[in-house]
């Protein structure tokens, strides 16, 4: 949540918790680092429970206002205001074209019951499984690279740039494979 909301970079938020100091929505609007042109990210959350009672759109419109504040002296046209999720729901999907988003990168999420037993598959040939460790870090890296650097927006970092955000996103070495 940290990286995600809360990045080392100019911002504001704004929540709202329950009676027992749980998180139940949130926004959080930031500067984004390293861009050519003035970038303005906004990531949200809504909890289940709390959805369908107008929080959403009254955070994104906040949120919009408090971006507004966040650009300096950078041209109308070269400013760039961006919402970042990681899991879109269609009323989130529906709440982003309201406010005049357009999906600009999109990926596929596919998703198990881990409650029901694994199919016993076994690997195709010259498949091994590792786990993430400082002896494998370069080789998720290359697997990334070739996954992913020819999507639209691919942000193209270095290997010690990468393998420090995994490292630093709360990682847990024996479930990552």
């Amino acid at each position: 949540l940290q990286g995600r909301f809360f990045p080392d970079t100019p911002g504001i938020g704004l929540g709202a918790f329950d009676p027992d100091q749980q998180l139940g929505a949130c926004v959080t609007v930031h500067l984004g680092k390293g861009v050519s042109r003035q970038r303005v990210t906004l990531t949200g959350y809504v909890r289940p429970d709390w959805r369908r009672q107008g929080l959403g759109d009254y955070l994104m419109r906040w949120g919009q206002a408090q971006a507004q504040a966040l650009f300096t002296e950078v041209p109308v046209d070269q400013r760039v205001l961006r919402v970042a999720t990681e899991s879109i729901t269609e009323p989130a999907h529906r709440l982003y074209l309201a406010h005049g988003y357009a999906p600009v990168s999109e990926d596929w999420m596919m998703r198990r019951d881990l409650q029901q037993p694994l199919p016993d598959h076994p690997l195709p040939a010259g498949v091994t499984l590792a786990t993430w460790g400082p002896e494998t870090a370069g080789q998720f890296f290359q697997a990334y690279q070739a996954a992913f650097r020819d999507q639209r927006g691919f942000p193209n970092p270095s290997a010690a740039e990468w393998i420090d955000g995994v490292n630093s996103n709360n990682l847990v070495t024996e479930w990552t494979l």
